[in-house]
């Protein structure tokens, strides 16, 4: 992989500490506020499918995805929504790698859970396995702009390639190291469909992996939604052997997507504690931690769902809801019946 660290060590310096900032912060506000860090998982990772799927064309906002999960919760008959497609995708890469390696039947596995629902309709699709015929990228005009390599060869670019992820021992920068891997990956296409989902998900979980950043939602699609027609063409140039320009883009976007979460983290925090204390004051209950836990993690609910969730029966839950609901915690819709309830600050701060 041909590319001068000199000529984007500003941006890799800059990407790096503010990575260190994150962590750093992360780190503090778990400690200070006995595991706040977990409900914000959610938080992150719902506002990352948006923007990963936004870069593709499909338009959803964060309380869309929240309601596809809640609405999902009471539909066991249907396929899985796509946002908790993502978030199961996402958990499921950060346990296998605990102890494994990335291999290919792991990422097959990833592009399984996140097709699920989705590929039914298209005979195309092979969603456990490579592809099984050419492919080629286009743009939004339907022009092909980049044909991958034959579907014959797939197994041995992946193979290259997962090589290349594996080793901890090339002193590689971790961030370097994704930006090619992401490059690769979407230049192989190994899939027939779901390619850039994939790839934008492996970057995350790499990065996780590597301990370049911090546990468990810095992904960088949010940041390239802002800049999707750049993004494209750099990654192209990056095939046609400039690293330099697709590895700059890389880390400006890394820079980009760190201070977004910074100010997101500091605001989530200031809302977990506010929002407890008035948690603890109007319900006055033992189940206080997990009502807010509930809240922060799915902030748009039913009593059903809250019922379920905190292990009591639905007329318990429907009176912690209508004290919250007094509280202007949360504000519930015009329905007489199966009516839902929405934590509107969460929401608001998610949406932004």
């Amino acid at each position: 992989h041909d590319y001068n660290v000199d000529e984007f060590l500003n941006e890799l310096f800059e990407a790096s500490k503010l990575l260190g900032v994150l962590e750093a912060k992360t780190y503090d506000y778990n400690n200070f506020s006995n595991g706040v860090i977990g409900v914000t998982v959610p938080f992150f990772k719902v506002r990352e499918f948006v923007s990963s799927i936004g870069i593709e064309g499909i338009q959803m906002t964060v309380s869309d995805a929240f309601e596809e999960i809640v609405e999902g919760s009471d539909k066991f008959d249907t396929d899985a929504p796509y946002s908790r497609n993502f978030l199961d995708a996402f958990l499921y890469g950060i346990i296998k790698l605990c102890n494994d390696v990335f291999s290919d039947e792991l990422i097959q596995e990833l592009h399984t859970i996140l097709q699920y629902g989705l590929t039914a309709a298209r005979s195309d699709s092979r969603s456990n396995k490579y592809k099984q015929r050419d492919n080629r990228i286009v743009n939004s005009a339907g022009t092909t702009i980049f044909i991958p390599p034959s579907h014959t060869e797939t197994n041995t670019y992946m193979r290259d390639l997962l090589e290349f992820i594996n080793n901890r021992s090339d002193g590689m920068n971790p961030l370097i190291k994704a930006a090619i891997f992401h490059s690769q990956f979407e230049s192989i296409h190994p899939f027939d469909d779901g390619n850039g989902r994939v790839g934008r998900l492996l970057v995350g979980l790499y990065l996780q992996r590597a301990e370049a950043a911090c546990r468990p939602f810095f992904n960088i699609s949010e940041a390239i939604s802002r800049d999707k027609l750049v993004y494209y063409n750099k990654l192209n140039e990056s095939r046609m052997g400039n690293y330099n320009n697709w590895i700059r883009f890389f880390l400006q976007k890394c820079i980009v997507q760190a201070n977004i979460q910074i100010e997101c983290l500091e605001s989530l925090y200031k809302l977990y504690t506010g929002t407890y204390a008035v948690v603890q004051h109007v319900t006055n209950a033992q189940q206080c931690r997990k009502i807010v836990r509930c809240l922060f993690t799915q902030p748009i609910i039913t009593s059903k769902y809250l019922a379920s969730k905190l292990g009591v029966t639905q007329a318990q839950a429907k009176r912690y809801i209508n004290k919250l609901e007094g509280a202007n915690v949360l504000s519930g819709d015009d329905r007489k019946r199966n009516r839902k309830y929405y934590f509107t600050e969460f929401i608001n701060l998610a949406n932004t």
